[in-house]
């Protein structure tokens, strides 16, 4: 089989794939009960996320800082040593 065989099927792969991707579905429409319903669904689970995060960023905040300062002193250390050596 030649180039142009391959090439010509491929073309028509294209074209068979890209006419069943163009429908269009029907947008969802949901009455004023049900978005009321949606929104109170949403709002307590945003309510139970945010406790959450809010706890998984505390603790991340204190693990990253407790980090920082170690690295900090490491690095005050390191210099005070230098300095002390260069006097003796």
């Amino acid at each position: 089989m030649d180039r142009s065989f391959w090439a010509t099927l491929l073309i028509l792969g294209v074209l068979l794939f890209s006419t069943a991707a163009c429908e269009d579905k029907a947008p969802l429409k949901l009455t004023a009960a049900q978005r009321d319903q949606v929104d109170t669904l949403f709002t307590a689970q945003v309510k139970s996320l945010n406790a959450e995060l809010d706890s998984l960023c505390q603790q991340r905040y204190e693990m990253e800082l407790d980090a920082v300062v170690d690295s900090i002193l490491r690095v005050r250390r390191a210099q005070e040593q230098a300095l002390r050596k260069k006097y003796q």
